[in-house]
């Protein structure tokens, strides 16, 4: 609900997704028109049985031809998003992209061949992120870790603030999309030295610092840039969080006004009804 508790700066990315997919489905020959690039591989993870939101977006375009990972856990770690991805590559060199979309959260606005001709012409890389204004986990905004692991978070973002033009400086790994010959080869790297950050500490979620897949992922851009690149001026991906209206690349323009407060006020009843009913559950 809140990008910054101490200043109550509201998160209007939610807000911001609910009017685009009202646009999107408002624009006639949308719905079950488009089709995957032929040349691209689209995975999801998830371990949920329940279809996800980006499982949802892509078939109402007549998307379904997509790779769903996951299914088939008990349980869930983030850092097996990069062990899943590089099973299937292994299993599924062909074709030769890949992009990955978080399932739970990730609304697409038009046709995917527009994304895959912006990575291939304008950018000079093999493995493009999306971006975000947020550090995360940041060196200033992380709690029961050692100085050490501060110090490798503050090196990751000083790094990101030096190579990129704010406000959009740090790696996002919800999307992303690259060859699968560099991914593989990257993940697998990832996956092998991870183990030698000593990253050990245990996290407000319960997990362990090592197994956070974006910060091991924000120290694979750092040290493979620029092979590695975010996405800092939203040509492929647009990250919402703690966005304004404004900073928006959309092809049609978010609404303001009465129509905005209305978006954000349906957010803040699903958030409501979501915690009554988990409250009921226990």
């Amino acid at each position: 609900m809140f990008v910054d508790r101490k200043r109550y700066q509201l998160n209007l990315g939610p807000a911001i997704c609910l009017l685009l997919e009202k646009q999107l489905r408002r624009q006639k020959g949308l719905k079950g028109q488009l089709q995957k690039p032929a040349d691209l591989d689209i995975v999801l993870c998830t371990t949920r049985a329940k279809k996800q939101y980006t499982e949802k977006v892509l078939e109402y375009l007549g998307i379904d031809d997509f790779i769903v990972l996951g299914r088939n856990l008990e349980s869930w770690k983030h850092i097996y998003k990069l062990e899943l991805i590089v099973d299937h590559i292994k299993r599924n060199p062909h074709p030769g992209l890949l992009l990955h979309l978080d399932a739970p959260d990730v609304i697409v606005t038009g046709d995917l061949q527009a994304a895959v001709d912006s990575f291939l012409s304008e950018f000079e890389c093999d493995l493009l992120f999306g971006a975000e204004k947020n550090s995360a986990p940041g060196s200033k905004t992380i709690s029961g870790v050692t100085d050490s692991e501060v110090e490798f978070l503050a090196r990751i973002e000083a790094f990101e603030e030096a190579t990129y033009q704010a406000p959009l400086q740090h790696l996002n790994a919800g999307c992303f999309i690259g060859r699968k010959e560099c991914i593989l080869k990257l993940f697998s790297e990832a996956l092998h030295t991870r183990k030698q950050f000593q990253l050990n500490s245990r996290l407000s979620s319960g997990g362990r610092l090592c197994d956070d897949d974006q910060a091991i992922l924000r120290e694979l851009h750092r040290s493979h840039y620029p092979r590695i690149q975010i996405d800092h001026q939203n040509r492929v991906f647009q990250n919402l969080y703690a966005t304004e209206r404004s900073e928006i690349s959309a092809d049609h323009p978010v609404p303001g006004g009465i129509r905005f407060l209305m978006a954000y006020v349906r957010y803040l009843m699903f958030i409501g009804s979501s915690k009554i009913k988990r409250w009921l559950r226990k």
